[in-house]
Order: C-alpha cells, then sequence, then structure tokens
C-alpha cells in the first residue's frame, strides 16, 4: 500500500491501523512515533528520526487531527511508542496540506 493515504478519516483508518501494526512488529524498528505537521523535513530535524513516513495526507486540518488521535488512541501503550500523550498534540496547521506521520527509529 502506497502512503500517504488521501480520503476520509473513516475511509482510512483501518488501512493505516494495519500498516502501523504490520511495521512496529518488525524487529529493525525499536522505537516510532505518530504525529502530525505539514513539513516533514523539518519534523524528521526535531525529532531525529532515522526517517520520516507521511502515513496520510489531507487539505483539511481537522481530518488530519482527527486520523493522528485514533492512531495515538490504537498504538499508545505498544511498548516501541515514543509518544508521551495520546491526544493529538500538533498546533494548528496554517498550510493547506496536513500529514500524519510516523517518526522511525531502526535498530
Amino acid at each position: 500500500m502506497e502512503t500517504p493515504l488521501r480520503g476520509s478519516p473513516d475511509e482510512v483508518l483501518d488501512d493505516l491501523e494495519q500498516m502501523i501494526l504490520e511495521a512496529i512488529e518488525r524487529d529493525e524498528i525499536s522505537l516510532f512515533y505518530i504525529g502530525r505537521s505539514a513539513d516533514l523535513d523539518t519534523t524528521q530535524e526535531r525529532h531525529g528520526s532515522d526517517e520520516i513516513i507521511p502515513l496520510y495526507e489531507s487539505e483539511s486540518a481537522d481530518n488530519a487531527m482527527k486520523v493522528e488521535d485514533s492512531l495515538l488512541k490504537t498504538f499508545y501503550n505498544h511498548p516501541k511508542c515514543e509518544n508521551e500523550s495520546e491526544h493529538g498534540s500538533g498546533g494548528i496547521v496554517l498550510e493547506n496540506v496536513s500529514y500524519v506521520y510516523a517518526a522511525i527509529w531502526w535498530r
């Protein structure tokens, strides 16, 4: 499945959850973080992660917030999750496109 996915949260959440679950169960991934941003390059620098994977793209900040919040509620308690809050913490994005991403740290 090619990312980032697009569409309403109801259309993409099941696929995103399955994709994330399959990825984070791999031994090569030591940690992950789920977030929201309009600038993925700056986000990777801020996290210091090995990779940023854009999971979801939307021109609707509300849709991006819904997807981020749902994914955090699903994966927050996973032992590899580095998020400190299960609630979406990204600010309001003023740009036209919001991404929900996974920051990945490899072993």
